[in-house]
């Protein structure tokens, strides 16, 4: 069985996370684009697709959670910041 690769433009990832309840994984990264290192976001994937759906913009998420319902995702830096998406 062949593993399933997301095709990306990550230069870095700082944490990854599968969703409890859906075909969904949350992975904080920083991207490079064309050599030049983009800000720091959220990127949301389909498993059944590979496809990258959504994407937010944050600082440093290194960490991740999902809610017990799925409905909220929660990224967290070591600057005392916390994001509810």
């Amino acid at each position: 069985t062949e593993p399933l690769k997301l095709e990306n433009d990550y230069r870095q990832i700082y944490t990854a996370l599968f969703c409890p309840k859906s075909k969904i994984i949350a992975c904080g990264v920083r991207p490079i684009i064309e050599g030049v290192i983009k800000k720091d976001r959220i990127d949301l994937w389909n498993l059944e697709t590979g496809t990258c759906f959504k994407s937010f913009p944050t600082k440093k998420p290194y960490i991740l959670k999902f809610s017990p319902d799925a409905t909220l995702l929660l990224s967290g830096c070591n600057k005392r910041h916390i994001d509810l998406w």
